[in-house]
């Protein structure tokens, strides 16, 4: 032993001493499988805290979170406004109308005309159809607040009339068009 190893020598004994103590005190959970219900409680605990992080308003849209800034809800109408914000070159509105049984048959021509009444100095609506969904798409040359075209998809499902209205600063090619449409037909807030 030289002289260094003797004076280290007091100093690895008791290290060597609390490294057993400390080692002795922690179970060893190398070789232990967690239980069954201590696996269930870890998922609900994740799934808890990967929820509590998303706002329960915000959808999904072409698999993409869209957050829902603002909504306007009046009486038997409410008009949700989605933006997606890695991609702001275009938004999602959602109009939402309690429709009585004797203005279903009438209620997508009624809105797509009071619609066309609005934008009569932007664009003319054109009709359109897509795997069996009918849509309406406004090109506007000089664009309106930035948006230069706007898809229109109008349905309904139990009571309540649906608008759903894709607004863009680009006008997409045809097949982004038809998966557009297929997406914003099955769209629901």
């Amino acid at each position: 032993m030289n002289c260094r190893q003797a004076a280290l020598k007091p100093f690895i004994t008791v290290y060597k001493r609390i490294n057993h103590k400390i080692h002795k005190r922690i179970p060893d959970f190398s070789f232990n499988r967690p239980s069954e219900q201590t696996m269930k409680y870890t998922a609900a605990l994740l799934t808890f805290l990967l929820t509590a992080c998303m706002n329960p308003n915000d959808a999904f849209f072409q698999n993409r979170r869209y957050q829902m800034p603002e909504a306007q809800l009046n009486g038997s109408n409410a008009v949700f406004h989605y933006g997606y914000s890695q991609n702001p070159d275009h938004d999602l509105l959602v109009d939402q109308v309690r429709v009585p049984d004797a203005y279903r048959a009438s209620f997508a021509r009624d809105w797509i005309a009071k619609e066309q009444g609005y934008r009569k100095n932007d664009c003319v609506l054109e009709k359109a159809e897509s795997g069996g969904v009918t849509y309406y798409t406004c090109d506007a040359e000089k664009g309106f607040n930035g948006t230069r075209f706007v898809i229109y998809v109008v349905n309904m499902k139990n009571d309540k009339g649906y608008v759903k209205v894709y607004r863009g600063m680009n006008k997409p090619n045809q097949e982004e068009l038809t998966k557009l449409v297929a997406d914003l037909n099955k769209f629901y807030p």
